[in-house]
């Protein structure tokens, strides 16, 4: 599904794309309990760490990111979303839980643009959250996801969090 995300005439990014919390109609709310229940499966048929489940997405996958972590923080030891960014309004359980995050964009995606990302990143930094990253890799687009999940970076990162 391809989206356009701008609106002539229109300067600030928030005025650009709104979205409702919970995303398009056939959004996340629909399907967060599904989720769940995969992942208590997982958890039940598979030796599974409860205090190392980390919560990785790319694109709508990295909103679902936000969505998800922002409705259980208590289930995810870090959150990594993937050109993806996080709604304002999806924030606060994030910055009171203290959720580890490492945000990624990409700096040529033109499906979601690096300046999407600040609001939400900004209203984590006015809550207090001090354990969030952003990383924009100036030189990918919507693909940047191919670098990151290749990358050893992240993986180490993910295993020094836990719950």
């Amino acid at each position: 599904m391809n989206i356009r995300l701008t609106t002539p005439g229109t300067t600030s990014c928030l005025a650009r794309f709104r979205m409702r919390i919970e995303g398009p109609v056939d959004g996340w709310f629909k399907l967060e309990q599904n989720l769940l229940d995969i992942l208590n499966r997982l958890e039940s048929d598979f030796d599974t760490d409860a205090k190392r489940v980390y919560l990785s997405g790319l694109s709508y996958g990295g909103y679902g990111t936000w969505y998800l972590g922002s409705k259980r923080p208590d289930r995810f030891a870090a959150l990594n979303p993937v050109v993806g960014y996080g709604h304002p309004d999806l924030t606060e359980p994030l910055a009171a839980s203290r959720k580890p995050l490492w945000v990624f964009a990409g700096g040529r995606d033109s499906a979601v643009r690096v300046e999407y990302f600040y609001p939400g990143l900004q209203q984590l930094e006015a809550f207090g959250h001090e354990d969030v990253r952003f990383t924009i890799h100036a030189d990918q687009g919507h693909d940047t996801w191919r670098r990151i999940y290749a990358s050893k970076d992240l993986y180490e990162w993910l295993l020094k969090q836990s719950l």
